[in-house]
């Protein structure tokens, strides 16, 4: 009797342990469905964002007890499971964590929320103010200026919206390229480039793309974004095409990759009015010293100010030194920081124009905060 009993335990035990990985992940991925299209239904921002969490619990649960399943591997990969991938999951987390916030707000505000409603609050009168406009052209541009502040606060929604009322085509390029970026931004590349393709001005297609690119470097997807890059045109001066590689570096130095990080810096056109290659340089110099090679991190950030040194024009040349000094300051190098620091501040105070001054003074505030 005890030796049936034993094997119908052993018969169980193995019969609950060969179970369908793939069946098994197809049924918590109906939950997670269902789950994910209760949210986007629900009113209440709390519960819309609880169903959301749960949706992503799920999707872990998946990749993690049934590692094998097709659903598992498309989950890893990105790809879409039971019509949900993880980027829709991360944009919809993200909106409802946002939005919620926001209501919570009104009612009992604190330094971190009050930057979203100004915004909201801005943006709202804002498109009250131009939407009172008489003139044909000047309603346009204020709209076209409402679309690039509202792409750069990564509502894509609001500035399909907002695109409609641009005439011209110089405002409605610049509208679209905007709003290219703020899907790249969002994560919605495969938008993101659909939408880059469609800006008809050449600059602003450039800034469009590279705008794209940087936002596949700053996700890790490298390989991506040097193909994006590759393909910018602009006016000559190469410019949106260094802002793209610059990032491009960083992100390799980040990754730990120093040598393509080089590579991708070396190519960089220099010009005399951008100061991107420098940045660049700079970035994987921070990289170096993070990974213990001091001796590299102080070639390459000799590299940096060399190329900055070269730039024409104070304003751009003191931003570069701000760039180099930012990147000396995580390394660790505070004194070097310190005094490239001071040569930036000089070579802005060489600006003999008020405004020009002003500005630059202004920017290299921003790279500290950036």
């Amino acid at each position: 009797m005890k030796q049936w009993l034993a094997l119908v335990l052993l018969t169980a035990f193995v019969v609950a342990g060969c179970s369908d990985p793939n069946a098994e992940a197809n049924k918590l991925a109906v939950e997670a469905k269902e789950l994910y299209d209760e949210a986007a239904k629900t009113t209440d921002l709390q519960e819309r964002l609880e169903k959301l969490q749960k949706t992503r619990q799920i999707f872990t649960t998946i990749t993690e007890k049934y590692p094998s399943a097709d659903l598992a591997v498309k989950i890893v990969a990105g790809e879409k499971a039971a019509g949900v991938s993880n980027a829709d999951l991360d944009r919809a987390i993200k909106r409802a964590e946002m939005e919620l916030e926001r209501e919570k707000c009104w009612s009992a505000p604190t330094s971190s929320c009050v930057p979203l409603v100004a915004v909201e609050k801005a943006l709202e009168k804002a498109l009250e103010t131009a939407r009172g406009i008489e003139g044909d052209r000047d309603r346009s541009q204020a709209f076209a200026a409402i679309a690039r502040a509202q792409a750069k606060a990564g509502d894509v929604a609001a500035v399909l919206e907002t695109a409609k009322g641009v005439e011209g085509d110089r405002d409605r390029s610049r509208a679209f390229a905007a709003i290219a970026e703020a899907q790249a931004k969002a994560g919605d590349v495969a938008a993101a480039l659909e939408t880059a393709k469609g800006v008809e001005g050449d600059w602003d297609r450039s800034r469009a793309f590279a705008a794209i690119a940087r936002a596949q470097a700053k996700a890790g997807d490298v390989a991506a974004a040097l193909e994006t890059a590759k393909g910018i045109e602009d006016d000559g001066q190469r410019a949106w095409a260094a802002w793209a590689f610059a990032a491009i570096a960083r992100a390799q130095a980040k990754a730990g990759d120093v040598a393509a990080a080089l590579e991708t810096a070396k190519g960089i056109i220099f010009r005399p009015t951008n100061v991107y290659r420098a940045s660049a340089f700079a970035a994987i110099a921070r990289a170096q010293a993070k990974a213990g090679k001091g001796e590299d991190a102080a070639t390459t950030f000799e590299i940096a100010l060399e190329t900055a040194k070269r730039i024409k024009g104070d304003g751009n040349r003191a931003v570069a030194f701000a760039a180099i000094a930012k990147a000396q300051a995580k390394a660790g190098k505070g004194e070097d920081a310190a005094t490239t620091f001071e040569i930036a501040l000089e070579t802005a105070k060489r600006i003999k124009d008020d405004l020009g001054r002003a500005y630059a003074l202004a920017v290299i505030a921003e790279v500290f905060t950036d």
